[in-house]
């Protein structure tokens, strides 16, 4: 599960329970599927959390939260396996962690707070302090701000903070919950998606795109969610929602135009669809 590739393109790291139906642990392979690694090993029955383990951006290393019902701590490991080490030893619950584009500079979520701290575990500093649950940091392509949401009940916001914690700028303002903040990569824009409850049955969701400086909102898709930029700025991916039952990945123009399907495996639900980076 939560494929994701290396910077480089050349492998994909991944979750899996393939050698203990009990354990999930990260695993590493060749996009041809060739040396196929498992590089952790769940420790005294704590759970590798899925999906949110993040390359470096030189390839060399994967960051990921472990921990159990109480507690969360996030660690680093090469990515051939090699040089585990604990960046947080907290009481709290460290998770969400992502590296700065230049790979010095860790952002993660504690205890419903956003912090940051170097690749090292050193200097840790807390960047928001809110009551709203902040969680989900992004950076943006220049490492100088962060994007991040909310969520207080069913409403969720869509902030950017500077990082050294200056101008927190709130985006978005509805009684929806704003959702998922990608950056452009120009860092001009992020796209994001809206979901909303309908009703004990029905919920709804939508992709947007906005300014970075919370100017141009727009709607781009309805009835969609979990946009992803590609590298070139020109084009996002996104699932609509069930439609028959089943769901495809679609592609449509940064302006709203050319809409079109990619895949034809009508599955219930993508999980962590990525774009090659190269």
């Amino acid at each position: 599960m939560f494929p994701a590739w290396s910077p480089d393109g050349k492998k994909i790291a991944f979750y899996s329970n393939r050698d203990d139906l009990n354990i999930f642990d990260i695993y590493v392979m060749n996009i041809d599927g060739s040396n196929l690694r498992r590089i952790t090993k769940a420790m005294n029955n704590e759970l590798i959390w899925g999906g949110t383990f993040k390359w470096s951006p030189d390839g060399k290393k994967i960051v990921f939260p472990v921990g159990n019902q109480l507690n969360y701590d996030i660690y680093v490991i090469d990515s051939d396996g090699t040089g585990l080490r604990q960046l947080t030893n907290d009481s709290g619950k460290e998770n969400n962690p992502v590296w700065s584009p230049d790979g010095k500079k860790i952002a993660y979520v504690s205890d419903a707070q956003i912090w940051l701290m170097d690749s090292d575990g050193s200097n840790k500093t807390k960047l928001t302090d809110r009551e709203d649950n902040p969680d989900y940091p992004v950076w943006s392509p220049d490492g100088k701000r962060i994007a991040f949401q909310t969520l207080s009940g069913y409403d969720g916001e869509i902030f950017v903070i500077n990082t050294d914690g200056s101008n927190c700028l709130q985006l978005t303002d509805t009684q929806e919950e704003e959702k998922s903040p990608q950056w452009s990569p120009d860092g001009n824009k992020l796209v994001f998606y809206s979901f909303s409850v309908v009703n004990e049955h029905v919920s709804s969701s939508s992709i947007y795109l906005i300014n970075a400086d919370g100017s141009g909102l727009k709607l781009l898709v309805q009835d969609a969610e979990d946009p992803v930029w590609l590298s070139d700025g020109k084009h996002i991916i996104f699932q609509p929602d069930l439609i028959g039952g089943v769901r495809n990945i679609y592609i449509i123009n940064s302006d709203g135009t050319n809409y079109k399907c990619l895949t034809s495996i009508n599955a219930e639900f993508y999980y962590s669809y990525q774009w090659c980076p190269r």
